[in-house]
């Protein structure tokens, strides 16, 4: 399969805020509006915008086609999005403290679940249940 090389940029006007994807020689390719300006994560592998839609809504723009993929809600406002380059793992960050020192153990149990083969959903309800911090019902996985 060819790759082609081209450019995503956010950009925002006087309608609100938009993905424009350019080619190398700076060619639009197409133009897509995003449901709310705010913050954005890019996963380039799979070729993905990830955008607010929402305090609590996340738009997945395909911007290989120019079109909203796949919309979701998280159970809590959206202070930040990070997606890594394929897409496949999203962090959402929540408007709530969460204190270093508590956050190792829980992330380092919730890691160590998964990696051993304990469906995502089961290993998140256990690490859920067996802590007591009011931050950690907060904690999503996306995978």
């Amino acid at each position: 399969m060819r790759r082609s090389s081209v450019i995503g940029l956010v950009v925002h006007d006087a309608q609100g805020a938009a993905v424009v994807v350019l080619t190398a020689q700076g060619r639009l390719v197409h133009r897509t509006r995003l449901p709310q300006p705010g913050w954005h994560a890019f996963a380039i592998e799979r070729g993905q915008l990830f955008a607010c839609a929402g305090e609590r809504d996340v738009a997945v723009v395909d911007l290989r086609f120019g079109r909203i993929q796949a919309t979701g809600t998280a159970p809590h406002p959206i202070a930040e999005l990070a997606v890594d380059e394929d897409g496949r793992s999203v962090a959402i960050a929540a408007d709530v403290a969460i204190p270093d020192a508590e956050a190792r153990p829980v992330f380092d149990e919730l890691h160590r679940r998964i990696t051993a083969g304990e469906p995502v959903a089961a290993a998140l309800a256990a690490v859920r249940k067996g802590a007591k911090a009011p931050w950690i019902r907060h904690l999503m996985v996306f995978r």
